[in-house]
């Protein structure tokens, strides 16, 4: 919620107010002006609220000088927001941000640690208790128009989410889930939540499926060692009733990242950010075969995000080994820079519009300036408009487009906090095909059931390179009218021993035929299509029984 200019002046009276009375001054006492104004943004913690317990204010006059600061309404206290005005940068790709799903500062108040799709939602797991103005603990689901809470969510972070055994499984520090108690872990089914077990006794910081079996790394850390707490991690599997341990590892000050599988065996990247007498940061990515573990690499420096493509390891690396920041590739035996020369470090991947994404903490690669987040089609990177002012941290799709999540408050030229939307996909050639030829339709040109309006099939046929699942029905056009109703249903012609493509779910190298139906009016169009689904669009003129066009 933006301020109007009567909130704009409320929220400056109330946080004068606020900070004479913190000083001491009281009631009729006259208040003096200092000669140098006080610069608010000295005052203001890092969640934008004023710290009233900062010294050096002088003899309790307080005036406020509020150059370059924005003013914002907290929707669920109403407590003003103070924070820097971001900069703003500028790109012609910046009219594919979308921040209606958090558009302004205060409005989503902390940082989302995670993403999940489940039961046709967004998910949203982090640290915050408002998001895109709505109040929700720790997690909320978004439908694509507004945010809601999962009942009374959590009492603390999130730092993972998975869907397993059509359940969304939460991680992170929390013990209780809605109003039960949770160790550590708990899983949504759609209305309720319900503990798995008896939970896990330390926090889960990350999980994800190994042998067909939901596996967590939960980290303890033990403070009465010296110079720094020892940490220890223990990986462990649920069966659907009951939790194992099956192994572990112990280090000071250690950090674990995301696990992933490759191949057979789970690797599980550590950070240690070296200790408080100046010890260097050293960074390991260990590799679990199922009875033993290995170490696949160890250096100076630290891990970032990571992901498997093309049958290899890719892998986010900063550090004095790689000469600054790279992003590696492991194929089982030995690791290979990828040559992207990025000026930073990468933290997650993704696919999405038949490109790699990337996010992270960098303002280049391959030689372009990218701002925390980048797309590779194979051949060449591209910026994602002007990015983000601050890291992308997760990144997910949801009903055809790009969400990214970090410690930002801009992605492009917009206020988004901690959230935003890429719409921007390729518009790519597609067969359309009309039956049964001809116009008007011969075999009920005299109208549906006697009420007049004809029914016209059309099927747009999918291949490996075009995924129509993200098609909207309802958006296809003829000659400019949209249909009165449409339906989606899809066929495969496949080989059941083919492979399956990761990013479009279609077969690889086989013959593919997905049909979207609809039933037009030519000449009656219902209403326009909204600009986010207009590139998705597909028409056809004087019905032709195939043709080219974009979708």
């Amino acid at each position: 919620m933006k301020c109007s200019h009567m909130q704009l002046a409320v929220a400056i009276v109330l946080l004068t107010f606020g900070l004479t009375q913190a000083a001491g001054v009281s009631a009729g006492q006259s208040i003096g002006i200092q000669s140098t104004p006080e610069i608010v943004t000295d005052l203001t913690m890092p969640d934008g609220y004023i710290d009233l317990t900062v010294s050096g204010t002088g003899d309790n006059q307080l005036p406020l000088k509020l150059d370059g600061v924005d003013v914002r309404i907290n929707p669920a206290t109403g407590a003003p927001i103070l924070g820097q005005s971001p900069t703003v940068y500028s790109s012609p790709d910046d009219i594919y941000w979308d921040n209606s799903i958090s558009s302004a500062l205060g409005e989503t108040d902390s940082t989302v640690t995670a993403l999940a799709i489940y039961n046709g939602k967004l998910i949203a797991g982090g640290n915050f208790t408002v998001i895109g103005g709505a109040a929700a603990n720790h997690i909320a689901c978004w439908n694509g128009t507004s945010w809601s809470p999962l009942q009374a969510g959590l009492d603390r972070s999130v730092a993972s989410m998975m869907i397993d055994d059509n359940k969304l499984v939460v991680g992170g520090y929390f013990t209780m889930a809605g109003d039960a108690p949770a160790g550590h872990i708990a899983a949504w089914d759609g209305g309720n939540w319900m503990p798995l077990g008896v939970g896990i006794p330390h926090p889960v910081v990350s999980m994800v499926n190994y042998n067909d079996a939901l596996t967590v790394v939960d980290l303890y850390e033990d403070h009465n060692w010296d110079p720094g707490p020892m940490i220890y991690v223990s990986l462990l599997s649920w069966d659907g009733s009951d939790w194992t341990e099956f192994a572990g590892k112990s280090g000071g000050q250690m950090r674990i990242g995301d696990l992933i599988t490759f191949g057979d065996n789970l690797l599980m990247p550590r950070n240690y950010p070296g200790s408080i007498e100046g010890g260097f940061a050293t960074a390991y990515i260990d590799s679990w075969d199922g009875s033993s573990w290995s170490t696949i690499f160890n250096g100076l420096g630290s891990i970032g995000g990571s992901t498997v493509l093309e049958g290899r390891l890719l892998v986010g690396k900063a550090g004095w080994y790689t000469g600054g920041y790279i992003v590696d590739s492991w194929d089982g035996t030995a690791w290979t820079d990828m040559g992207w020369s990025i000026r930073g470090l990468a933290k997650v991947f993704t696919s999405f519009d038949k490109k790699l994404i990337i996010g992270g903490d960098f303002d280049s690669v391959g030689g372009i300036s990218a701002r925390n987040i980048a797309a590779w089609d194979g051949e060449t990177w591209s910026a994602l408009g002007s990015g983000t002012n601050g890291p992308v941290d997760r990144l997910a799709t949801y009903k055809g487009n790009l969400i990214a999540a970090g410690n930002f408050t801009t992605a492009g030229d917009k206020i988004s906090p901690f959230i935003a939307v890429w719409t921007k996909r390729q518009i790519k050639p597609v067969s359309l095909d009309v039956k049964p030829g001809s116009c008007p339709n011969p075999i009920n040109g005299n109208g549906a059931h006697g009420q007049g309006k004809a029914v016209l099939p059309v099927a747009v046929m999918g291949t490996a390179d075009f995924d129509v699942h993200d098609i909207d029905p309802t958006t296809i056009t003829l000659n400019g009218a949209l249909s009165l109703r449409a339906s989606k249903l899809f066929a495969w012609i496949t080989d059941q021993n083919a492979e399956l493509n990761p990013i479009t779910r279609n077969a690889i190298s086989t013959t593919t035929v997905t049909r979207v139906s609809s039933l037009f009016t030519p000449g009656a169009p219902r209403s326009a299509p909204t600009a986010a689904r207009r590139s998705r669009n597909t028409s056809a003129a004087n019905c032709p029984r195939s043709s080219q066009t974009g979708a």
